[in-house]
């Protein structure tokens, strides 16, 4: 690994070869054009491909033999796993963690290089574009919210909560060292859907006494691809699903109802409908659907969970 860098950008990648060869090359040549092959690496965290996701690696290795990229085989399927190989492979200050199909804008390894990463902050949050949404036929229920993040009007530090999204975020290594690393039972696991390894490994930290918080940069924003697999009603609904059975999973003991008991968590709650939902007339038939779909998933996990109790007990 040779000396100790900046910056570990990881890139996990499951059967997307294409993807992942895009990205690498754009983080690559940005990296020349700033000089700094000495301050990052790269690591592709391969999570069992069956595509020619090595060969095109190695090609890349040998075509940018002056930057400084990885490629590692990570057998147990889940993301959580591969990160987690990027977080043991790492030898930088930061790990920056990207999902395979981010596009980058051509100045974004200058703004990060003008970031200051010693600054008192542990997690580094961006907002997040889809490039493509303009070229595709969205369905009319479809909210262009649930790909694109925006985590912040300005840079500066977050100051109510940490907010990041998984497309792309930085942690600062020695968080892993003080919380632990994901927790393999969260997050998607090969092409089945799960959630929250980000949500879980934050309340970690938000719980913790290792706690320095958030900064937020509104100038390392990305670009994504939003897929089309994406926009049919199956995948929200199952989506859905899944984020009730996040939210039950993050939850203490205490009745989904109890969020109707003060004035602050009704505000949130209808705010958080308002927002997460495309509303109009045509789609409030499907707005219902996904929302009882999320409902279901939080009461089956909670039922899951209130058995599993019982059992334990007996």
């Amino acid at each position: 690994m040779g000396s100790r860098k900046i910056v570990t950008f990881a890139i996990c990648t499951l059967n997307r070869a294409n993807y992942v060869k895009s990205l690498v090359e754009q983080l690559s040549r940005q990296i020349i054009s700033q000089l700094r092959t000495a301050e990052f690496e790269i690591v592709v965290v391969d999570n069992g491909s069956k595509d020619h996701t090595a060969t095109t690696i190695n090609e890349l290795i040998f075509r940018f033999s002056n930057v400084n990229i990885s490629y590692l085989y990570e057998p147990f399927v889940g993301l959580s796993n591969a990160r987690n190989a990027a977080i043991s492979f790492s030898n930088a200050d930061w790990i920056w963690f990207f999902d395979d199909e981010v596009i980058l804008p051509d100045n974004w390894i200058c703004n990060l290089v003008e970031l200051d990463l010693k600054g008192n902050f542990d997690f580094i949050s961006v907002s997040i574009y889809s490039i493509n949404k303009n070229e595709l036929n969205l369905p009319f229920w479809y909210n262009i919210n649930w790909e694109e993040r925006i985590n912040g009007t300005e840079s500066g530090i977050l100051k109510r909560q940490i907010q990041i999204t998984g497309a792309s975020f930085g942690v600062k290594k020695s968080v892993f060292d003080y919380i632990g690393i994901f927790d393999p039972d969260f997050g998607l696991k090969g092409t089945r859907l799960s959630l929250g390894e980000e949500r879980e490994l934050i309340s970690r930290y938000t719980n913790s006494p290792y706690f320095n918080g958030c900064f937020y940069s509104d100038e390392l924003f990305v670009y994504q691809n939003l897929m089309e697999d994406k926009l049919n009603l199956k995948y929200r609904l199952e989506r859905e699903f899944y984020g009730g059975v996040l939210t039950a999973e993050m939850s203490d003991s205490k009745s989904i109802s109890n969020i109707f008991q003060n004035q602050s968590s009704r505000s949130d709650f209808f705010t958080f409908l308002i927002n997460h939902y495309q509303w109009n007339l045509r789609s409030l038939i499907i707005n219902l659907s996904l929302i009882s779909s999320f409902v279901l998933g939080y009461f089956f996990r909670k039922l899951i969970a209130k058995r599993t109790t019982s059992l334990n007990n007996s």
